[in-house]
């Protein structure tokens, strides 16, 4: 019962700090949605977490190309480009 408890805390722990992570990480991808004006080195950074956030670190276009019919479509407005 002791192990249990002890287990129970460690792992309840890391669970909280990946959910501040990721709930983190949503605020910073949302937050060029917001009317500012970003100088151009803030604007490299969130073009990075986007990517991140995206999954997209591999380079997949070739083979969404090659093996599906996906068509790309247009952004809502103009903050999410």
């Amino acid at each position: 019962m002791a192990g249990n408890l002890v287990m129970n805390i460690v792992l309840s722990a890391s669970l909280q700090q990946l959910w501040s992570l990721i709930n983190t990480q949503q605020i910073i991808v949302l937050m060029p949605l917001f009317k500012l004006k970003l100088p151009p080195n803030a604007g490299m950074f969130f073009g990075f977490i986007n990517q991140i956030a995206a999954f997209d670190i591999l380079p997949t276009d070739l083979f969404y190309q090659t093996y599906t019919d996906i068509t790309s479509t247009d952004a809502i407005n103009s903050n999410f480009d």
